[in-house]
């Protein structure tokens, strides 16, 4: 069902690629993670879980989910296709006017009060960084990647995330 053209990304938990939805006619981003064990129910309700909770999150600054599935012990996360991550402007242009820096800012806390106020449990992010900031054609933003992302009443104080940008409370006690 989804034709691969080119390699979007790659990171710790696996690759993600441009692909063809040939059902619906779309681009979309498929995220394909390394396999889990055979017989692991417990990671596949896992990674169940954390698709069902990032396809609820439906705001206009939050890359939507839009199927997620097992091949042969493989999990894959279907999700809305957005061109350019906001690193990748960055590393092209150098800098942002005040005027941009304000409006993506603007942006993400919409999609994270979204995230935090309109779901029960709320969802935290625990990753957000020039990476996971995707920008629109039209120049939106959207947060993308809650692969790691928790339900406060499973959130950890352990270290999440990229630690370049980590939080200091999250490195509270481990230095």
């Amino acid at each position: 069902r989804y034709e691969i053209s080119k390699t979007l990304g790659s990171g710790g938990f696996g690759r993600v690629y441009l692909c063809k939805d040939t059902h619906l006619g779309r681009d979309v981003a498929v995220k394909v993670l390394h396999p889990i064990s055979d017989g692991d129910e417990k990671a596949q309700e896992g990674f169940r879980k954390e698709a069902q909770r990032t396809a609820r999150l439906q705001h206009p600054n939050i890359v939507s989910v839009y199927d997620f599935f097992f091949e042969d012990n493989t999990p894959y996360l279907v999700m809305e296709y957005v061109p350019k991550t906001l690193k990748e402007h960055l590393d092209a242009n150098k800098r942002l006017s005040p005027e941009e820096v304000t409006k993506i800012a603007i942006q993400l806390c919409n999609g994270l009060i979204h995230a935090h106020e309109e779901h029960t449990p709320p969802v935290v992010h625990r990753d957000i960084n020039p990476r996971n900031i995707l920008l629109t054609s039209e120049g939106n933003s959207k947060l993308c990647d809650f692969g790691i992302s928790r339900a406060i009443e499973y959130f950890t104080q352990s270290i999440a995330g990229s630690y370049e940008y980590a939080p200091y409370e999250q490195w509270e006690g481990v230095i």
